[in-house]
């Protein structure tokens, strides 16, 4: 198998679903044997496919700790990503410290290599990838204010275009499909960003502003744990949102009574 095959393997694998311990053993092993092979984007898709299937309990009983050999493989493309973060797309960034984080794995020197790579590019990121990336950081309690300070102002001004006088209620109701189309925040990526702003404590009111506003526009969209999320997180913020909180109330209340 090559790195491009391998990675297409696991990716596939987990996102079907399937539960294959045996093969993701037998892949991890492989992979680190050939991972100086791998391309960036490969690293990322391999970081991602093994990652979701640790959150997944895809390796049979509880999804941590990982077992022995994801976890040296997880080590190993830390190294590698530390070492080629350059050549890593603004997705490929975003997916990696997601994958990390998401399987509870530490690996600071990474997440450092990473946020210094990610500053002077967040221009290329799409919505999504901005909050995967605030999202990754805050989970694995890497600290990166320099990081955060400009996020929240990138991820403010892309949130300033998105009000809903400027949209027609026939296109905002239908929530995730419409905001995907427009590359703005949909309700997983509004919840997110405000969860891990409030988490890690860094101070955006700004964008706690944008985030209100846009999560009233669309929240027929929002799932239960959004509204739940994005009601915990203003709270722990202190964010006053009086508006957003009447609307939460409202749909969480309809949706309560049915």
């Amino acid at each position: 198998f090559k790195p491009q095959e391998l990675a297409n393997l696991a990716w596939a694998f987990a996102t079907a679903g399937e539960r294959a311990p045996e093969l993701f053993d037998a892949l991890a092993q492989a992979s680190a044997r050939r991972l100086p092979l791998f391309k960036p984007q490969e690293l990322a898709n391999l970081a991602w496919a093994f990652a979701t299937a640790v959150a997944a309990g895809r390796h049979g009983g509880s999804p941590r700790p990982p077992p022995p050999v994801t976890a040296a493989l997880f080590d190993a493309i830390a190294d590698r990503t530390a070492a080629q973060s350059a050549g890593f797309s603004a997705q490929g960034l975003a997916n990696t410290a997601w994958a990390f984080a998401a399987a509870g794995h530490p690996a600071r020197s990474m997440f450092g290599a990473i946020a210094a790579e990610a500053e002077p590019r967040l221009g290329e990121f799409k919505p999504q990838e901005l909050a995967n990336l605030a999202w990754a950081f805050t989970k694995a309690e890497v600290r990166a204010p320099a990081l955060f300070s400009i996020l929240a102002a990138r991820a403010t001004a892309r949130l300033r275009d998105f009000t809903p006088k400027s949209l027609e209620k026939s296109a905002w109701l239908k929530g995730r499909v419409y905001a995907n189309k427009l590359g703005e925040f949909a309700p997983q990526g509004l919840a997110n960003m405000a969860w891990a702003f409030a988490a890690s404590g860094h101070a955006a009111p700004a964008l706690f502003d944008g985030i209100s506003a846009s999560a009233r526009a669309q929240l027929p969209s929002f799932k239960p744990r959004e509204l739940s999320s994005m009601a915990w997180s203003f709270a722990r913020a202190g964010h006053e949102a009086p508006a957003l909180f009447d609307a939460i109330s409202a749909a969480s209340s309809a949706r309560l009574s049915t």
